[in-house]
């Protein structure tokens, strides 16, 4: 026996409204396609966007180091010795750095005294740092590699007193 399904009618429900306004009146299966069409195409678009935006992270560029915000130092490794040049921002007060010949952060800043042109690196970072070669006080961060070995004889100040006579 054949029974035909019939669809219960909403009490107070009147079907005349829907065709008041103006466009399209999807009912039925049609109206079920057209919705999951809509539905379909919103998540496509969100995908789209989803996957624009992972090319976009993925694709870009390495972190480019900003020189106009840096200045050359130079940093010796305490554990292997190895001296060489780095780029540290303004604000980079955080030492040691990480040697790129050993992989240790271990590499320190290291000074140099602008009389005799000694780059060393001190042992204490009191108050005032000294040059161990003639004494002056006159030190600051190295900022081109030269030799550690210091000249023959401490060079005079520019006032004409022996530095190394204090």
């Amino acid at each position: 026996m054949l029974t035909m399904a019939h669809r219960r009618v909403m009490p107070g429900a009147d079907y005349r409204t829907a065709f008041e306004g103006t466009g399209d009146v999807f009912v039925g299966a049609s109206g079920r396609i057209w919705l999951r069409k809509r539905i379909l195409l919103g998540l496509a678009g969100l995908a789209l966007i989803g996957a624009a935006a992972w090319l976009l992270v993925m694709l870009r560029p390495p972190d480019v180091v900003d020189l106009a915000r840096t200045h050359p130092v130079v940093v010796q490794c305490l554990t292997c010795g190895d001296r060489h040049m780095a780029r540290v921002d303004d604000t980079q007060t955080r030492f040691p750095l990480k040697c790129s010949k050993c992989g240790k952060r271990a590499c320190q800043k290291m000074w140099e005294c602008r009389d005799c042109e000694l780059q060393f690196m001190p042992t204490d970072l009191g108050e005032t740092v000294v040059c161990p070669h003639c004494g002056s006080e006159r030190v600051g961060s190295a900022e081109e590699l030269r030799t550690a070995v210091p000249p023959a004889e401490p060079v005079d100040s520019p006032t004409g007193v022996a530095a190394g006579g204090r």
